[in-house]
């Protein structure tokens, strides 16, 4: 861990992270407070790219 927080002291360190889903495809990211802080504690940050394609749906209300 200290080999990471030396990295993130020179240069932006982050993990990336490519979703990519249909439209109403309702997928989700979470994260839970443990992985939340381990983050933190290394000093990391987060980049979440999401990709929707498809063509939309027709409501049925």
């Amino acid at each position: 861990m200290e080999g990471v927080r030396k990295l993130t002291e020179m240069a932006d360190a982050y993990i990336s992270i490519h979703l990519q889903q249909y439209i109403d495809g309702n997928k989700g990211i979470s994260f839970d407070s443990q992985t939340i802080n381990r983050l933190s504690k290394l000093n990391l940050g987060i980049e979440i790219d999401q990709y929707i394609h498809g063509k939309e749906l027709k409501s049925v209300l």
